[in-house]
């Protein structure tokens, strides 16, 4: 069996419509056009005045819209009518994957160790579309839809189509491989929806067209891997989820991969209604190079599937072209200098070398070597600066250096996109799983991957199990034993990790399956304070699903000045009883730091303690108030402009320059807006589209309501 590191592609910000000069003249082109009026009024319209233009599909539960194949010739004049609308920007979608990897691979079965397996239960993969005849996946595939080409085909992108794609299959695999490789619900049925094409390219509309598809097909859970950098609620794809949600949809979204830093998860994990999922790596072990008398740490990155890095004392690394044949129980560093990699491995590896370093930027090259040779001695990669500094180190003596090891506990992964919100503060991700290191199906084959992605469908297959095991629970129900049944994870301290971080912590199968407690809003957000004092409440809703009355009693959170907490004295919940439980909090807002307050409310149900995150923000922090700036052509008018751009918060203004790249002169003011709402702003750019052509430095300039001035810097292209 072949296993490869899947590589995240970079996807740049496209519009909807494809300009006559990537088309072919007669070709068909697909599409999909939101409109204000009926969409099957204006399908008839169509039809009658556009013969040569075909209506494939009519969306009208999420989305007013319809999918055409039309001449490319066409798209001028079509485009032109008025009743075709763009009416929030259309931003692409990338697969939530990253390239970053550590040792220890993870099986998606291992999740849980109970009899069920989602039999029965429709799960829906919004992605690449999926390989629907490879063995492991081929039992469970039961249809889907493609929206890229507008057809019944929601195969991954092959080469000949483009540049191919292996993410959907990777995330189905996870859900419900049923073959050589068993996924979180081996039995449950797999809906493929193709909204991402080649190199995993899409648009907001082809993901919203797909919910609507997946709704019409009835399915019970919806996988979405993922996203955009959009923190905001409001965006059209978190509001189209919170739709498939009230219509009594699980949906699943990957919480992205931009972490460590705050406000980092995007537009549709950003959704209030979506069970937005980050990424946890299990325990593993850091190899470093250690020079000890140069106080010297250099970490190796290593490869899944690879000889493991497990060197015992000192040796000498020599580099590649200094070696001159003589590589016997060396460590050989090779570097983007010399000949081709294929040929330095091989006679690295004949010649009885000890390892292999190589930098970074030969990750790509050495997985197309890999694919088609593999190698059984220890190979790390390095940073680039690291290697210099090693090819210092060996230019006047033979050079020796030992590795060390340091164990990495079990955590949240770096990469993994970090809350809260803007605009409504709430906690993201509201749960984490096994996102490092996945071992599933890809197109024809098996690989390894990580990322948010994978992290994701790891939970979408757990509700698949456990629908199964309490049939009578509803979606929404089964979402609660998720959140309520989750373990809070610990730092190396004892202390619990941020809420920001993990939400209410690692899915729990099991104990889900059988929670006692379901609690409905378990992860506490009080918002945004402003005043010099302001008291907020939350409800606490609690339903008791066992046949036993239990206790409820909280504990207070460490006391910490300008905050008072009010709760709930003890008491009792019934058997199949539902209780609302105040939780009120006092905050002073001049005795408190500016920015993000987190911490955990104690509670304990009969004999079961749980922990509940709070969040608020003193008055102010440092997150992104414009968001998602991008132009390009308009699609109606050829010869201009158009921009969009999210805020997160209502501005006094918001002003954008672009600059010459190199020489920073001032060609153009292109946005100068006053007065802005929160949400999405869309406008034209004056001027001549042809004179714009080409890279700019863009400056945005906005002033906050209360007359603070930010700036940020970003390259565009025109």
């Amino acid at each position: 069996m072949r296993q490869e590191t899947m590589i995240i592609i970079t996807i740049l910000s496209i519009f909807l419509f494809p300009t006559e000069e990537i088309q072919a003249e007669n070709s068909l082109t697909p599409i999909i056009i939101q409109v204000e009026e009926n969409p099957y009024e204006i399908k008839k319209r169509i039809e009658k005045e556009y013969p040569r233009i075909e209506v494939v599909e009519v969306f009208d539960r999420l989305l007013k819209g319809i999918g055409l194949l039309l001449p490319s010739r066409d798209i001028p004049s079509f485009l032109s009518e008025e009743y075709i609308t763009i009416s929030y920007p259309v931003r692409s979608y990338r697969p939530a994957t990253t390239g970053q990897t550590r040792v220890r691979i993870s099986q998606p079965k291992e999740l849980h160790s109970t009899v069920y397996t989602g039999k029965g239960v429709k799960v829906a993969v919004i992605d690449t579309g999926i390989d629907y005849n490879h063995p492991d996946l081929s039992h469970n595939y039961k249809g889907g839809y493609d929206l890229i080409d507008l057809d019944d085909n929601p195969m991954e992108t092959t080469s000949k189509e483009g540049v191919p794609t292996n993410h959907g299959s990777h995330v189905a695999g996870i859900i419900a491989a049923n073959g050589q490789l068993e996924g979180v619900a081996k039995h449950a049925d797999l809906y493929a929806y193709r909204a991402l094409g080649p190199g995993g390219q899409g648009t907001s509309i082809q993901v919203i067209a797909a919910l609507e598809k997946a709704v019409k097909e009835k399915v019970d859970v919806i996988n979405l891997s993922l996203g955009n950098t959009i923190n905001g609620p409001d965006f059209p794809t978190s509001l189209a989820v919170n739709k498939t949600v009230d219509l009594g949809i699980a949906v699943v979204v990957a919480n992205g991969n931009d972490g460590p830093d705050f406000w980092s998860v995007g537009s549709p994990a950003s959704s209030s209604k979506a069970l937005s999922v980050g990424a946890m790596e299990e325990e593993s072990r850091q190899a470093y190079l250690h020079d000890s008398l140069e106080e010297k740490k250099i970490p190796l990155s290593e490869l899944p599937n690879q000889a493991l890095w497990n060197l015992k004392k000192d040796y000498e690394i020599l580099p590649y072209q200094e070696a001159k044949g003589s590589f016997h129980q060396k460590i050989i560093l090779i570097t983007k200098e010399g000949k081709n990699l294929s040929d330095q491995i091989k006679q690295a590896v004949d010649k009885e070398a000890l390892a292999l370093l190589l930098t970074d930027e030969l990750v790509k090259d050495f997985l197309e070597f890999n694919q088609e040779e593999s190698i059984d001695i220890p190979l790390g990669f390095i940073k680039e600066e690291d290697a210099s500094w090693l090819l210092q180190q060996t230019m006047s003596k033979p050079y020796y250096i030992e590795t060390i090891y340091e164990k990495q506990p079990q955590g949240v992964a770096t990469f993994s996109s970090k809350g809260p919100v803007t605009s409504n503060w709430q906690i993201k991700p509201d749960i984490i799983a096994p996102g490092a290191n996945i071992l599933s199906t890809i197109p024809g084959d098996y690989g390894v991957s990580s990322g948010t992605s994978m992290a994701a469908p790891h939970v979408a297959g757990a509700i698949a199990v456990i629908k199964e095991a309490n049939p009578e629970w509803t979606n929404k129900q089964v979402v609660q034993s998720i959140k309520t049944s989750a373990l809070p994870l610990k730092d190396s301290d004892g202390n619990l990790l941020a809420p920001t971080h993990q939400g209410m912590g690692l899915i729990q199968v099991e104990e889900a399956i059988s929670t006692p407690i379901l609690i409905e809003n378990p992860l506490l957000a009080f918002g945004k304070i402003s005043k010099f004092k302001e008291e907020q409440r939350i409800d606490l809703i609690l339903e008791n699903v066992s046949a036993e009355e239990q206790d409820i009693s909280f504990s207070t959170p460490k006391r910490k000045k300008g905050l008072s907490w009010k709760l709930p004295i003890n008491q009792k919940i019934g058997a199949r009883e539902k209780l609302h439980l105040p939780i009120e909090l006092s905050i002073t807002t001049s005795l408190l730091e500016e920015g993000i307050h987190q911490g955990w409310l104690p509670l304990r149900i009969g004999a079961k303690f749980y922990s509940l995150p709070y969040l608020f923000i003193n008055k102010e922090d440092d997150y992104p108030k414009v968001m998602g700036f991008t132009v390009g052509i308009d699609p109606k008018q050829k010869d201009k402009f158009s921009y969009q751009f999210y805020t997160a918060e209502a501005l006094s203004s918001v002003q954008v320059d672009i600059f010459h790249p190199i020489t920073l002169q001032h060609e153009q003011k292109i946005v100068n807006e006053k007065n802005i709402e929160l949400g999405l702003h869309e406008g034209e750019i004056e001027g001549d589209a042809n004179q714009l052509q080409g890279n700019y430095l863009a400056v945005i300039t906005l002033i906050t309501e209360e007359g603070k001035v930010e700036t940020e810097e970003m390259n565009v292209s025109f």
